[in-house]
């Protein structure tokens, strides 16, 4: 009996305890059965019993299975919007890019910088306050600086739309955000 209990301490999945727990129902199950209780049943009533008991047994380690692995696969669903911010992916997005000559912007670069504006701004918009210090530590200088050569040139981009078009909803609000935030 003690060596039950030892390994029942030493039990920490719910698929370990759903197995233990099994092997415990099976053992007295086959304790019962060694009773010598079935011979004074008749025939059929006997043969209906242990069908009863073995279905009813199937049925609950089943339950107990699906329970178990539920159990242990929810902790492997994210919760809600805690998704982290990956620093190293922002700081990659801002690589290269150098700072805005607002008399003459290279398109490569006002495309690499608008893309890498807009990764910069769906981070920063999922971001818990720690994060957002960290953004703003990494990414607000070179934001501000595409943010302004953008919001006051006349460069077009190849959908013919102006730079400022681009700059308007999501990435103006971080803009403001970050803005006043440090």
């Amino acid at each position: 009996m003690d060596k039950i209990f030892q390994i029942a301490t030493r039990i920490s999945t719910p698929v370990a305890l759903g197995g233990f727990l099994a092997a415990v129902f099976f053992f007295l199950a086959q304790q019962i059965i060694a009773k010598d209780i079935f011979p004074k049943l008749s025939e059929k009533l006997g043969s209906a019993l242990l069908m009863n008991i073995i279905d009813k047994a199937f049925v609950l380690a089943l339950v107990a299975m699906v329970l178990g692995f539920a159990g242990y696969a929810l902790r492997f669903i994210p919760r809600g919007s805690n998704r982290r911010i990956d620093i190293l992916s922002l700081q990659q997005a801002w690589q290269g890019i150098r700072a805005p000559d607002p008399q003459k912007l290279d398109v490569d670069m006002t495309h690499r910088a608008l893309n890498s504006m807009t990764v910069t701004a769906r981070f920063w918009r999922d971001a818990n306050a720690d994060e957002k210090r960290l953004i703003h530590d990494e990414c607000w200088s070179p934001y501000r600086q595409w943010f302004v050569a953008l919001d006051s040139s006349r460069f077009f981009f190849s959908d013919r739309k102006p730079a400022k078009t681009h700059l308007d909803g999501l990435l103006r609000e971080v803009y403001e955000e970050m803005k006043s935030y440090g």
